[in-house]
């Protein structure tokens, strides 16, 4: 990057998060436009577009102006052009920002298709993005990488990892706070009363939906609901990066 940064260059291809696309050029247009900015020229112009335009589904919308797409259109266009010259390398910055859920869900989908045969960097605020598209998380805090592991891996180091969400019927809140608190395997246990239920936080981050099962039906409590939760991607963010 630093001793030669035209070819680094040449290898990324680079979506900023502000998406600055030329608004009043039709989609074409603009996609030929980078192609010959990338130093293709004649046939192989046309052969980058047509493979930028189905690697992100554009044949619907390529003669139209780029200021009358949806968001979710201009996030394709602004892929497109980062696909133009088939780069092995993909800096994405929070590619689904402002867009809809569904335009999300088709945004995640063309991610994982592309990570098929690239290297792809997300930079992301949204950790609710991380889990569907991602692999492999970096934190970053002050400059300084503070977790480096598989998403499943660092989703384990939350607080709430193994820990137990269930709901119960017919039986007073201060009882079953009091009873929950005496497990050993338990360690804190925190109700909600908007929605009557419970969160059986673990010692340890260990599993214990067994033993809790077996203390639900020693008691001959009625439930209604019982989860298990993985953690949070959130909660080890804020523990690494408040300190």
């Amino acid at each position: 990057v630093h001793e030669r940064p035209v070819e680094a260059k040449q290898r990324i291809g680079y979506l900023p998060e502000g998406m600055p696309l030329y608004a009043d050029m039709p989609v074409h247009a603009f996609l030929a436009f980078n192609a010959r900015v990338r130093g293709f020229r004649g046939h192989s112009v046309a052969h980058r577009i047509a493979n930028a335009v189905s690697a992100v589904q554009l044949q619907d919308v390529l003669t139209q102006p780029i200021f009358s797409l949806s968001k979710g259109y201009k996030r394709r266009v602004g892929l497109a052009q980062a696909l133009i010259h088939d780069p092995p390398v993909l800096v994405l910055d929070e590619p689904t920002d402002g867009l809809d859920p569904l335009q999300k869900d088709h945004v995640h989908r063309l991610i994982r298709s592309i990570a098929k045969d690239k290297a792809i960097i997300l930079s992301t605020h949204i950790l609710e993005e991380v889990a569907p598209v991602c692999s492999r998380v970096i934190i970053v805090n002050h400059g300084r990488i503070v977790a480096d592991k598989a998403a499943n891996k660092l989703a384990q180091e939350s607080k709430l990892h193994n820990s137990i969400r269930l709901q119960v019927l017919e039986v007073k809140p201060d009882l079953v706070i009091r009873e929950f608190s005496g497990m050993r395997q338990v360690l804190e246990v925190k109700y909600n009363a908007y929605n009557d239920s419970y969160l059986l936080v673990a010692q340890n981050g260990q599993s214990i939906v067994e033993q809790v099962w077996t203390f639900i039906e020693d008691r001959n409590w009625k439930v209604r609901t019982l989860t298990e939760e993985k953690g949070k991607l959130e909660d080890v963010f804020r523990s690494v990066t408040q300190n």
